[in-house]
């Protein structure tokens, strides 16, 4: 097994022309996801790109000497993986397909070929186990295409709380050992049955300030070993008390902005939205409060800024921010939008619909080549 040795990275992290002070900072504190995006941006230079390096070596997949190129080849394979939205797909009410078993690791100097299977998916991403060729397993999160930091997960935020618990040798958590955001990736240690802490008489996660967003997953989150020790896998939704208090704050102001009554004006809504580019997820969120009949026609503005090519719009169909015979409309407008990505998110519950308007998602699905990972990757019956 590879063994995570932060706090003596000072070496490697010199050689790969990554700042020191980012394992420094991550010593002393969780960083933000904004922070590990700078660290990214900085070493555009660096033969590792915008990588983070949690490892000392990677002799398990027989490329001591090409770290670059095996960086390129898990690009390649994330760059496969991300438009397989599963567990959003899941969420709508399809069947989510499990990716071929095919898979593979390759692209590297010699060709040598790392199996790569399927675990499952959540609302963020994917996770895959990739077998080394000693038996050894990692696990590679890949994030979906349209994922974005939201609620302290997604690539940035969850390499950033990877990196905080690796400095932190923490007991109970895998320990990260590659990541590049930018694509959308991290690589973890894979915790199984048989997994023995590389560090026992570390700390708890839960004893360095971080907290959970979301308790009633906590379950789902957390493996217990045959030994009786609990692990937590998943880096998303853990936060400190002060940054909760931070996006608590924000969310607050922001809504007693626009709560005066019982709706905000289009103008307003819209004025609010450009005076405040670093809540525009919030304020996505709180399309609800503007008049319906203005809704299309805002989410037509806000489709101008990138910041909204990204937000989950079948969320709002779940919330009923637009309503159903709203729904053609709504895939219409996103259909016109020149970003591939934005056209590729017009995927609806059907199960809320007309037959009518099934019938046509059906058939609009089957025609446009934006949906082609959709239609591959989840099965589209009748009765959805």
């Amino acid at each position: 097994m590879l063994t995570p040795q932060p706090r003596q990275h000072t070496t490697e992290v010199q050689r790969t022309s990554v700042p020191a002070s980012f394992w420094e900072l991550a010593q002393q504190q969780l960083p933000t996801a904004a922070e590990i995006r700078t660290q990214c941006k900085a070493r555009d230079t660096s033969p590792y790109c915008s990588a983070l390096v949690g490892i000392q070596c990677l002799q398990n997949f027989s490329c001591t000497e090409t770290a670059a190129e095996f960086f390129e080849a898990l690009n390649h394979l994330s760059s496969t993986l991300r438009g397989r939205e599963i567990g959003l797909y899941e969420e709508l009410g399809f069947s989510g397909q499990a990716a071929d078993s095919s898979l593979t690791l390759h692209h590297l100097p010699g060709n040598p070929t790392y199996p790569v299977t399927y675990l499952g998916s959540g609302h963020h991403g994917s996770v895959y186990r990739i077998e080394t060729t000693d038996g050894s397993a990692y696990a590679l999160k890949v994030f979906y295409r349209r994922d974005t930091e939201r609620d302290f997960s997604g690539p940035y935020s969850e390499a950033a709380l990877g990196a905080f618990i690796t400095a932190q040798q923490v007991s109970d958590m895998p320990w990260l050992c590659l990541a590049q955001p930018a694509h959308g990736w991290i690589l973890t240690e894979f915790i199984d049955d048989a997994y023995r802490s590389k560090n026992p008489a570390g700390p708890a996660w839960s004893s360095l300030g971080l907290i959970t967003m979301d308790p009633q997953r906590d379950e789902s989150n957390s493996i217990e070993t045959s030994r009786g020790f609990q692990f937590r896998v998943d880096y998303g939704h853990l936060i400190t008390e002060e940054q909760r208090e931070h996006a608590s704050h924000i969310r607050t102001r922001l809504l007693a902005t626009i709560s005066q009554g019982e709706h905000i004006s289009k103008e307003d809504y819209l004025n609010l939205y450009q005076a405040h580019p670093d809540n525009r997820h919030e304020l996505a969120d709180a399309l609800f409060l503007v008049p319906g009949e203005d809704r299309l026609e805002v989410l037509t503005t806000l489709y101008r800024y990138p910041d909204m090519q990204y937000y989950l719009v079948s969320d709002y169909q779940k919330a009923q921010v637009f309503q159903s015979d709203e729904i053609i409309p709504l895939f219409q407008l996103m259909m016109k939008h020149s970003n591939p990505l934005v056209r590729s998110q017009a995927v609806f519950d059907l199960r809320t619909l007309s037959a009518e308007t099934a019938d046509y998602l059906r058939e609009q699905w089957k025609q446009h080549h934006e949906f082609s990972d959709f239609m591959k990757y989840c099965t589209l019956s009748d009765e959805q």
